[in-house]
């Protein structure tokens, strides 16, 4: 849940959510910093989307995130990804979780088991150095994999 007011054209907005998993979270007695891993995993999922994350942490009282990502996301060409050392399977993978498949569309499209899938999915976490599904389709959404 959350609200947002639409800004004045070439301003700001403002926004408050409540996000899927409590990803910013405070620990208690306002423990919430740069380097909890909550926020860690925003700011590597905000720079995959190429923007910019901002914090202030009053400790014992709370902490205001800012949150800034392009409207239109600039894609780079899928060559890319040679720097991931992506298998051929594990690159046709993400390609689908890019284009918001699920492993049991994934599976039969592929001719192989939602096991495998899955095996699939986790060397791509491995791999790409993140933590969710949300993560990988960011960063495949950033290099340009649709």
């Amino acid at each position: 849940m959350g609200n947002c007011s639409l800004p004045d054209p070439g301003k700001s907005r403002r926004c408050t959510a409540l996000l899927p998993g409590g990803i910013a979270r405070s620990l208690g007695r306002g423990a919430l910093t740069a380097v909890t891993p909550s926020i860690s995993g925003l700011g590597r999922r905000v720079q995959a989307l190429n923007g910019q994350l901002r914090m202030d942490a009053m400790p014992g009282w709370g902490a205001d995130i800012f949150v800034s990502l392009p409207l239109n996301l600039k894609t780079r060409p899928t060559g890319d990804t040679t720097e991931w050392n992506l298998a051929a399977r594990e690159l046709e993978v993400l390609q689908h979780l890019a284009a918001g498949h699920r492993n049991r569309t994934i599976a039969p499209t592929m001719s192989i088991s939602e096991n495998t899938v899955k095996f699939h999915v986790r060397n791509l976490f491995r791999k790409l150095n993140v933590g969710s599904r949300t993560e990988a389709i960011a960063l495949a959404h950033s290099h340009g994999l649709r």
